[in-house]
C-alpha cells in the first residue's frame, strides 16, 4: 500500500525518506498529486549519493548480468533498449532475447516518445517478472528511467 503521510508539524515524510536517500520513489499513476516534488527529492539524493544511492550493494546491475536467481523483485538495471514493440495492453522496449521493459498503453501519455529510449544507455528501476525464459521490468512512470546518455 502506497500513502503520502506528514508529521505532526507538517514536515512531508516521503519527501523527507526520499532526500536522505532511504526510500525509492515508486510513482503509480494516477496518484501523481506530489510526483514533481517527489522526484527533486529523489534526484537530490541520487546527486549527493545519500543513503541507497551511494551504497555499494544498491548500485545498477548491467541486465546483461541477469541470473535465474537474481532477477526476483525491485531492481536497478543499467540496459539499452535496442526495439521497440507492443502487445494489446503494453509497450515493449526490447533490451535482449531475453529482457524487456513494458510500459502500460494507457500510461504512455506520461511518457516521452518512446523512441526517444532507444538506442541510449538507461538506468531502469522498477519490478522485475519473469515468464517462461523471458525477463520483463514494468515501468509505471518516466521517473523510473533515467537517461545516461
Amino acid at each position: 500500500m502506497l500513502a503520502y503521510a506528514w508529521t505532526p508539524d507538517g514536515d512531508f515524510i516521503n519527501e523527507k525518506l526520499l532526500q536522505k536517500g532511504l526510500a525509492a520513489l515508486t510513482l503509480k499513476p494516477p496518484n501523481l498529486q506530489y510526483a514533481d516534488q517527489l522526484i527533486a527529492a529523489q534526484r537530490q539524493a541520487i546527486k549527493q549519493q545519500q543513503g541507497i544511492w551511494g551504497d555499494k550493494h544498491y548500485q545498477p546491475r548491467k541486465v546483461s548480468s541477469l541470473t535465474e536467481t537474481a532477477y526476483r523483485g525491485w531492481q536497478r538495471w543499467l540496459l539499452t533498449a535496442k526495439s521497440r514493440s507492443q502487445t494489446r495492453d503494453y509497450w515493449i522496449l526490447k533490451v535482449n532475447d531475453k529482457a524487456s521493459l513494458r510500459i502500460a498503453k494507457q500510461q504512455q501519455d506520461l511518457f516521452p516518445p518512446l523512441e526517444s529510449y532507444l538506442n541510449k544507455s538507461l538506468e531502469v528501476r522498477g519490478w522485475m517478472s519473469k515468464r517462461g525464459d523471458q525477463y520483463s521490468l514494468f515501468v509505471q512512470h518516466p521517473s523510473a528511467i533515467r537517461l545516461l546518455d
